[in-house]
């Protein structure tokens, strides 16, 4: 999440840069990516305790792909 932070400094806008901008330098990329992961991450980590989020994510994800 530091990193994410230190992108903030940076970069005032973020997270909420327009979306009709989508060339984010590898930096930003790599913030937005941990700033989503990170945000998963906490909703899922308690979302069912005796399910890891990652099998919960993997049952999301193979849902999706059926439709």
């Amino acid at each position: 999440m530091i990193y994410v932070r230190g992108d903030e400094r940076r970069f005032p806008r973020f997270p909420h840069e327009a979306t009709s901008d989508q060339f984010f330098s590898e930096e930003q990329f790599e913030a937005y990516r941990a700033l989503g992961f990170h945000a998963v991450d906490r909703a899922l980590t308690h979302a069912d305790e005796t399910v890891p989020w990652r099998t919960l994510m993997d049952r999301l994800l193979f849902d999706l792909a059926k439709k």
